[in-house]
């Protein structure tokens, strides 16, 4: 992290170009450039969770939605994976989409199942 302020400043305050940049701190061109443009480092990179985002997946997305519930009351090792709902998906559902579509929304989807898992208290 203090590599990147080093850049940032660099870039910024001195006003140096990237190329200065990349070469003063021994760097590739490309991760220096990353560095002195990006402003925001949460941004949030997981797909969205609609179904209008995924023109074929959208039917089964209630189908996986229940499996996904019910591994949350299963062992750890006797969840599925992603491999494995999109194998079912396509046996038992006849479902034409590409895996990867299936992993980036069982992906966000299990992120926000967790995010809903965790809490906190308030310190006093």
């Amino acid at each position: 992290m203090t590599q990147i302020n080093y850049i940032r400043h660099l870039y910024e305050n001195e006003e140096k170009s990237l190329r200065q940049i990349a070469e003063e701190t021994k760097m590739d061109f490309r991760t220096v450039q990353k560095y002195a443009y990006q402003s925001d480092w949460n941004v949030d990179k997981l797909p969205n969770v609609e179904p209008e985002s995924y023109p074929v997946l959208g039917p089964y997305i209630e189908t996986i939605n229940e499996w996904l519930e019910q591994d949350a009351r299963e062992p750890r090792k006797q969840r599925h994976t992603r491999r494995r709902i999109y194998e079912r998906l396509r046996n038992e559902k006849s479902y034409k989409g590409g895996y990867t579509s299936v992993k980036r929304y069982v992906n966000k989807k299990k992120f926000l199942m967790k995010q809903k898992q965790d809490g906190f208290l308030p310190l006093a």
